[in-house]
Parts: structure tokens; sequence; C-alpha cells
């Protein structure tokens, strides 16, 4: 089993085994929950922890373009922040900060691989949606959790903070 990243409209889709997938998106959770500051960007981050194969299974966790709720008006910004927090990570060796050591060439592949699904994206390619396709939506003040250990915003899939984090419940 495996999981999807893609931009299936465009044709772009790349499979990822559920153990790189866990890296993959923890790199990027590293990453991006140090750079999100708009209430978009951090929905994202939350979003993204959501896509959590501990709570909702294993190869299902995949990501497409079309599945994100996108505003037109911010697009640019907001494409900008989903490749910038990949490129970040990759600058930053973010894979650095987990608590296991994990292979530099591949994961920087895979970050490559999160940005070409991106990159090419336009407007004009987004699918209307009212919100992102929320497991459980954060309530306001939940949006700036995040763990006391990790830094990385928290879902709201578990009972506790630790279950909550990405990271602390892969332990």
């Amino acid at each position: 089993m495996a999981n999807i990243i893609s931009h299936a409209t465009k044709n772009i889709s790349h499979s990822i085994s559920n153990s790189w997938t866990s890296v993959l998106y923890s790199t990027l959770l590293i990453s991006g929950s140090r750079l999100a500051k708009t209430n978009w960007e951090k929905h994202f981050m939350i979003w993204l922890a959501e896509h959590d194969q501990n709570h909702v299974g294993l190869g299902i966790v995949g990501i497409d373009f079309d599945n994100i709720y996108w505003s037109a008006s911010e697009f640019e910004k907001q494409k900008e922040f989903v490749i910038g927090i990949a490129q970040n990570a990759i600058n930053k060796k973010s894979w650095i900060n987990l608590d296991y050591k994990t292979d530099e060439k591949t994961i920087a592949g895979l970050l490559n691989l999160w940005i070409d699904v991106f990159s090419d994206a336009q407007v004009n390619d987004i699918v209307p949606m009212d919100n992102f396709n929320w497991y459980h939506k954060p309530k306001p003040s939940e949006i700036d959790m995040k763990c006391p250990i990790h830094h990385i915003f928290l879902n709201q899939l578990g009972k506790t903070e630790k279950d909550c984090c990405y990271l602390c419940h892969d332990n």
C-alpha cells in the first residue's frame, strides 16, 4: 500500500510508501510550522497534520492539489507557502530535527516531488471548496496549538496533546 501525492487534473502523480509518507509529512510539518503566519497557512499545517496514518489508516493519507481548499484571491501566496515549506525543509535540512535518522537523498527527493506537484499550478486549476476537508476542524482557540516538544501544529484527532502531535505519538 502507498499514498499518492498528486495534481490529478494535470496528470502529476507520485506514489510514496507509507513509511516515507510519514517522513515527508513530518519534515513538512517541522518546516511549515515555523513558517506559518496567516490563518490559511496555520489551517493548512493542521490539515496536513491530520494526514496521520496512525489515526486514519495506512495508504489513505495522500494529498491531491484538487482536494485542497485554496482561495482564488490569495492563491499565489498560498502556493508560494506550500512550495516554500518544502524548499525551506531542503535548505534547512529539517529532517535532522526528527527523532530518528533518515536518508537525506531520499527525503530531499520526496520534497522535490512535493514541489513538482504544486509548482505549475495556476489559479484557474482551483476546484472550488468551502473549506479544507477536515476529519476534525479546529476551533478558533485551537489554531495556534503546537506541541511543546516538537513545535509543530497539532491535529485534533487524539485525546491527549501527545496523541495530537504527528511526531510525539509516532515514538
